[in-house]
């Protein structure tokens, strides 16, 4: 399985986890009004969300990728449209095409070492805990 197909899946779960306004609500209302006393220990789109973003950033440190974990939190993370990103960076396609397989690549190896890849395996752990 190459880094950049694991990439791909994990990129696709996170943005349909982070939902269609880009961002995710840090507390649900309706929790509110229920009595939990005991943890829910089921997965939630939020921890794959964050685990995903952590990745990208543990990948990505370091003073030679620092231009790609920008790019990763404008673009992956932040869900910035691509002509936008691309011309805030002053990339040309070429240019734009090296960094996002570089990227793909470098926190696709971070999201497979942390098991956020293969995604089932992820949430049946984090189930399991």
């Amino acid at each position: 399985m190459s880094p950049e197909f694991a990439f791909d899946v994990c990129l696709e779960i996170y943005r349909n986890c982070v939902g269609k306004y880009g961002y995710i609500h840090a507390l649900d209302p309706t929790a509110l009004k229920e009595h939990r006393w005991k943890p829910d220990r089921k997965p939630r789109p939020q921890d794959f969300a964050a685990d995903f973003c952590l990745a990208g950033q543990e990948a990505l440190e370091g003073s030679e990728l620092h231009s790609r974990l920008v790019l990763f939190n404008i673009y992956y993370a932040g869900a910035c449209p691509y002509e936008t990103a691309r011309q805030w960076f002053r990339l040309s396609e070429m240019g734009w095409v090296r960094w996002t397989e570089e990227i793909r690549r470098i926190v696709g190896k971070e999201l497979i070492r942390r098991g956020l890849f293969p995604p089932r395996k992820y949430f049946e752990e984090l189930a399991r805990r």
